[in-house]
């Protein structure tokens, strides 16, 4: 069988060069913003937000560019032709605006290289830029684990399993801390376990060495990665070959810790939330510290799924479909990692008991920095607001506990490395495959319900108080769609609130791109449910070919007008017109198409 590390590296490169290539653009979480910070740092500009009183700026193409914020979820092949790929940094309309990237710049001081040579020097386009940053973003990951799963004397396997599930990985292979953060988490667990299960009576340069830039780099990752610091505790003082050397142990971390933390005071302190914000935050957790625990006990009772689901397998703002195969699948892989990868060496029971509040500490420390402030005592809300994946270096911890838990099980089972290697393949092309469907065609998660593909996608749409236009006696709303159904099953409108204070009929149609009436079905206006869609489902055996069709809204005897809700400006192929006349904006409907065949739309 394969070395662990050897696995790790083809899994990793496979996959995370898949996710980085053709994960479109601004898909991964904030990474819009993150390519921000990344190209002020190739600036030699080091402390983050710098436009708050300098208006220092960067490229606008970093918003017009990522996916996230198009009006509609387009198909993610359109980012490679030439109209997006070729799109260059416009000096002369940079943007100004603050970032949440607000972490020490070390970890990104590689992807910042390639932005200053590509961008400040050479001017090439952002899209090919971007896949090399990412790449790049991979590289730190892979070599990071990579350490890890080298330098642990226990439980490689375990942590091939803890570097390989999609959520880090995906997170990896875009641009953020994430990456960083989790690498360095693992090789700081890994560093220390190797000190705490050496055969030398004390600790080699070269080891202790690797203990400190642990520390450090474990320090210059994300806020509340320090909450790993105390692992150092495991490490028997008798190690140590001089006070002075475990003296230096001990300045080096408190140092760090201080650091650290004066760099999260400034970060948050330098942004648009300012210094009352920190405030804030520290008063809120100090006079609620019994509250958040009871918030954190609720979240993890109630809310686990939502917790541990994004922790494993999530993609950027949770927009593809996860096959519930991938968890099943994930919690097979970590059971047998658990249980028959080898147990020459065990823990013992304080230490395990050690791990379990550990994990329950950094849990509870990154839960509370990222609800503080926006927490109230008497509230029913827990912390399930918060993402999974800032939870995902801390889990290792969680799984060591368990690790080797049953002493008769000391040898690896023969088949368990062939076992996990094939199990982290099937998920992660699982998790690759709802990627793909999700950006690259135009029915995505439809394709695995069997379910009715609902278009267009819409994406950054308010539907809670929306845009909205009046529809009254004697006026007519027409908005012209091009239908891409092989079985076009319904059309839908958005109703808008206050329809109940009209009286009269409403008329809703269907037409062909030639004026002839498909369908059509009429309700009185006190019958329509403000924010909710009014289906026209077509009658049964009604055939449709693929082209331009009209849904059309008109009163009958309407008094009063009824409002339905629209998108501005006008983004969307097909025109609105109001009354004959066309409006700079269009109704949010919706078509179905019906599912034709395996997977057909």
């Amino acid at each position: 069988m394969m070395k662990p590390t050897r696995l790790f590296l083809i899994i990793g490169i496979l996959f995370g060069v898949g996710l980085a290539v053709f994960a479109p653009f601004g898909t991964g979480f904030d990474e819009d913003k993150h390519l921000a910070r990344v190209f002020d740092i190739s600036g030699l500009h080091m402390l983050p937000n710098r436009s708050i009183y300098d208006k220092t700026a960067f490229f606008s193409e970093f918003h017009t560019l990522s996916y996230r914020r198009f009006f509609y979820r387009d198909q993610g092949a359109e980012l490679f032709t030439p109209a997006y790929f070729s799109v260059k940094g416009n000096y002369g309309s940079m943007a100004v605006e603050t970032t949440m990237s607000t972490y020490p710049p070390l970890m990104f001081f590689p992807q910042a290289g390639v932005a200053g040579i590509a961008w400040r020097v050479k001017d090439l386009p952002i899209i090919p830029v971007v896949i090399v940053i990412r790449l790049v973003t991979l590289a730190v990951y892979l070599l990071g684990c990579y350490l890890a799963i080298r330098t642990t004397p226990v439980a490689k396997w375990l942590f091939l399993v803890a570097a390989l599930l999609p959520t880090p990985l995906y997170q990896a292979s875009t641009v953020n801390g994430d990456g960083y953060t989790h690498a360095v988490s693992l090789l700081f667990i890994a560093v220390v376990l190797s000190v705490v299960f050496q055969t030398e009576a004390t600790i080699s340069r070269g080891r202790f060495l690797s203990l400190c830039a642990a520390v450090f780099f474990l320090a210059m990752a994300k806020p509340g990665s320090i909450l790993l610091l105390p692992l150092l505790l495991l490490i028997p003082g008798r190690v140590f070959t001089t006070r002075s050397q475990r003296l230096g142990l001990i300045l080096l971390t408190a140092g760090m810790s201080v650091f650290h933390l004066v760099w999260i005071y400034y970060s948050f302190t330098n942004t648009s939330l300012g210094v009352e914000s920190t405030r804030t935050v520290v008063s809120s957790v100090l006079s609620q510290l019994w509250a958040y625990l009871s918030a954190f006990w609720r979240s993890l009772l109630f809310h686990w799924r939502t917790l541990f689901g994004s922790m494993i397998a999530a993609s950027g703002y949770w927009g593809t479909y996860v096959s519930p195969l991938v968890y099943g699948l994930v919690g097979a892989v970590l059971l047998v990692a658990i249980l028959f990868t080898g147990h020459d060496k065990r823990f013992r029971t304080r230490t395990r008991l050690f791990f379990i509040g550990m994990l329950l500490l950094t849990w509870f420390g990154i839960l509370v920095m990222y609800t503080a402030g926006k927490f109230t005592y008497g509230e029913k809300e827990t912390m399930a607001m918060v993402q999974g994946r800032y939870l995902v270096p801390f889990l290792l911890l969680g799984l060591l506990a368990v690790w080797g838990i049953f002493p008769r099980l000391r040898q690896q089972a023969s088949w368990a490395g062939w076992f996990i290697g094939a199990g982290i393949v099937a998920f992660q092309a699982l998790f690759f495959w709802g990627i793909y469907a999700h950006y690259y065609t135009p029915c995505g998660p439809s394709l695995f319900s069997g379910r009715n593909c609902r278009l267009p996608a819409y994406q950054n749409i308010e539907t809670s108080i929306p845009p909205e236009v009046p529809l009254e006696q004697g006026v007519v709303l027409e908005q012209r769609f091009t239908n891409t159904c092989r079985r076009l099953a319904a059309v839908a409108v958005l109703v808008d609130d206050g329809a109940a204070n009209a009286r009269g009929g409403v008329e809703l149609a269907l037409n062909t791109g030639q004026g002839r009436v498909v369908a059509r079905a009429e309700l009185d206006a006190a019958e329509l449910t403000p924010l909710k869609r009014w289906t026209l489902d077509l009658p049964p055996g009604t055939e449709l070919a693929r082209g331009e069709y009209s849904i059309t809204l008109r009163g009958e005897q309407l008094n009063g007008a009824v409002p339905f809700a629209v998108r501005t400006p006008d983004r969307y192929p097909g025109a609105l017109t109001l009354g004959g006349q066309p409006f700079d904006g269009d109704l949010v409907f919706y078509y179905y198409c019906a599912p034709v065949g395996l997977f057909g739309y």
